[in-house]
């Protein structure tokens, strides 16, 4: 804990930290944004999926993301089965399997969410125990709750832009440019 400003305001962080291999899990809603808009996050995806990385998603964030590409890209269920198939195997992501005996890592997980009070609910919570018993130590999400619940039980959690984001930062710094070069 430090103490921040003049205030008398108390400022509390958490700093996770890993070693080993760097194993990297992804939310539903990067894996949305990555197969949806494909150009749109070079920088992020580059970051992501470098030669160090091995990558993982979790078997509920696949059909989540299905759901999705169904929901608001007016995909079939084939045509979004098929774009989800590709796409994980061309990035060479793996999949962790649900696991229902899980149970202690889950228990552990919900008990301190629910003492911090963090808003975690299913599938996200067998999905954040699932990368943690499975040496998972990265995370992405855009989701401020899921990334709050897995840096609870010690799993670094990244922030990912949402699409309107990186289009804002897209279009401010093709203006900055601009202003500069005259």
């Amino acid at each position: 804990m430090k103490k921040a400003g003049g205030n008398n305001e108390i400022v509390i962080s958490r700093t996770v930290s890993y070693t080993g291999v760097r194993k990297v899990g992804l939310d539903s809603c990067v894996l949305y944004n990555l197969i949806v808009y494909v150009e749109d996050f070079d920088k992020k995806r580059a970051e992501i999926f470098n030669n160090d990385n091995l990558i993982f998603t979790h078997q509920a964030c696949l059909k989540e993301t299905k759901k999705n590409l169904m929901k608001y890209e007016d995909y079939t269920e084939e045509e979004a089965r098929d774009e989800v198939i590709a796409y994980i195997n061309k990035k060479k992501i793996g999949t962790i399997n649900a696991d229902p005996t899980n149970t202690k890592i889950l228990y552990d997980l919900r008990e301190k969410c629910r003492k911090e009070n963090i808003g975690l609910h299913k599938p996200d919570d067998f999905i954040i125990a699932d990368f943690k018993k499975n040496g998972i130590n990265m995370v992405y999400s855009i989701d401020n709750e899921f990334r709050k619940a897995c840096e609870v039980i010690g799993l670094n959690a990244v922030a990912f832009p949402t699409y309107t984001r990186e289009l804002d930062d897209k279009i401010r710094n093709a203006l900055s440019k601009n202003r500069y070069n005259k």
